[in-house]
């Protein structure tokens, strides 16, 4: 049975179950992971060497935890990528790094995409922060969120400072 958005009801927020281990059987690998819970299952997502993204949807039954595919995702990332959903539009966006159109490394982009019927997600949209050329930096893994009003916001590491202390940052889309 494939994973289908409107299969599983909403989660109840006031109820936070007991941490479980992923069974290998789930296959999920032991790479950088992200996640995100939507529509009723969580969306792991492993970034590779090559910056890669493969996803698992994983839910939990009565016998305990499931995985099978995810969406086939058109992005690449230096960094863990962040995952969020638009609650407004119903969109993802995942965030990551890579080298923008100077070869200038570890550029913030962003990519949204919407949910299609046969699971897949098309990308609608993908550029870096602050345009092409711009150097606005993602280190480590982003974190990212929507506000209720649909605006993006994104906090993000980028390289130490003339002190050697790690610089973040805060950027709204």
């Amino acid at each position: 049975a494939s994973v289908h958005w409107c299969d599983y009801p909403e989660p109840d927020a006031a109820k936070i179950d007991e941490p479980v281990a992923i069974p290998d059987r789930v296959g999920v690998a032991g790479c950088d992971l992200s996640a995100i819970e939507i529509w009723g299952s969580v969306l792991v997502g492993n970034r590779h060497d090559d910056g890669t993204i493969a996803t698992r949807w994983i839910r939990w039954v009565a016998s305990g935890c499931e995985g099978e595919e995810g969406p086939k995702l058109d992005f690449t990332s230096d960094v863990p990528v962040g995952i969020a959903r638009d609650e407004k539009t119903g969109r993802i966006v995942l965030v990551g790094a890579g080298r923008n159109a100077d070869q200038k490394p570890f550029c913030t982009k962003v990519a949204w995409f919407e949910a299609q019927a046969d699971v897949s997600w098309k990308k609608i949209e993908e550029r870096f922060v602050g345009g092409d050329h711009d150097t606005v930096h993602c280190t480590t893994r982003p974190t990212v969120r929507f506000t209720d009003a649909g605006e993006l916001y994104l906090f993000h590491t980028g390289w130490p400072d003339e002190n050697g202390q790690m610089t973040a940052w805060r950027t709204q889309m």
